[in-house]
C-alpha cells in the first residue's frame, strides 16, 4: 500500500516547479531512500551468501532464529492456502 501511495506523491511531486525548495527537499528525501533501500538489499544478500559459507557454525544463534522464522513463515503460507 505504501509503494502505491508513494508513486501518486512522486507523481504529484514531478509536476511541482523543481526549482522549489520543498520539492527539491522531497526529491532529495526520495533520492535517499531509494539509495537506502538498494543498500539493504546489498547487505541482504551478502549476509545470506556470507551465513551460507560459514554462519550456521560461526553464528549458531542467528541460524536458530533463522529456522524459527522459515517455519513460522511456512505455517503462515499453509493456512493462507486453505
Amino acid at each position: 500500500m505504501a509503494g502505491i501511495l508513494d508513486g501518486i506523491v512522486r507523481g504529484i511531486a514531478s509536476l511541482a516547479p523543481q526549482d522549489d525548495p520543498d520539492v527539491k527537499i522531497f526529491n532529495a528525501q526520495n533520492e535517499l531512500k531509494d539509495i537506502t533501500e538498494k543498500e539493504e538489499k546489498i547487505y541482504a544478500a551478502l549476509g545470506r551468501r556470507v551465513f551460507a559459507e560459514n554462519g550456521k557454525e560461526a553464528y549458531p544463534e542467528r541460524r536458530y532464529s533463522l529456522k524459527r522464522s522459515v517455519q513460522t513463515e511456512q505455517k503462515l503460507r499453509q493456512k493462507s492456502h486453505r
